[in-house]
């Protein structure tokens, strides 16, 4: 019987490795296929462009986020379907916690430079966010700021947005709301917004 153990737990052992070293190689390949979408083609661009082009990757923290992205499903769909009679479709994903999105990780921004600072700096640093969704975003953003400020007109994650800590500011037109006025920034972030609007030029 001892030897009968051995045998079985030498060929599971060898089939753990071997599933688990196909899964490795499964996910090296789907790296590799991803990480075609970061390439760009220089020469299509104009050479101001050129000059200041930085070249992202696909890291870890994009593949985490790629990983745990889950289907609506059958019981989320029909909360969109019976909640969209009330609500609208981006105050339903924030009370159903489906609005999370992935724009730049915590590296990729480090790596675009927004926590260079003038040597000379070591005033707080304050980051204003417009539209800023659940927060997922601009909690990327974080580490960087010692303040971060997030507008947006859905009420739900507007509420999102105040479990995250963020001074929260409930406007859809940044130019008229005086609480903006209250901070002066050193970044300004406005990600996934534009094509959102009525008036996007204006």
């Amino acid at each position: 019987l001892e030897d009968l153990w051995k045998y079985c737990m030498r060929n599971l052992s060898k089939k753990i490795l071997s599933e688990l070293q196909q899964a490795n190689e499964e996910q090296m390949e789907k790296v590799d296929s991803i990480s075609q979408y970061y390439d760009c083609d220089l020469d299509r661009l104009i050479p101001e462009i050129q000059d200041v082009w930085v070249p992202l990757f696909y890291d870890e923290q994009t593949q985490h986020f790629v990983n745990n992205v889950s289907p609506k499903g059958f019981f989320k769909g029909l909360a969109y379907t019976v909640g969209g009679l009330y609500y609208s479709y981006t105050d339903l994903q924030g009370y159903l916690g489906s609005s999370s999105m992935h724009v730049l990780s915590t590296d990729q921004l480090e790596l675009l430079g927004v926590n260079t600072w003038p040597d000379d700096s070591d005033l707080p640093k304050v980051l204003l966010d417009i539209g800023a969704g659940d927060g997922s975003v601009t909690q990327n953003f974080k580490p960087f700021y010692d303040t971060v400020v997030a507008t947006e007109v859905s009420n739900s994650m507007i509420r999102r947005l105040q479990d995250r800590d963020f001074v929260t500011i409930k406007t859809a037109d940044i130019g008229t709301c005086e609480k903006i006025r209250d901070f002066k920034y050193d970044t300004i972030a406005c990600l996934n917004v534009l094509d959102r609007c009525s008036k996007p030029i204006s």
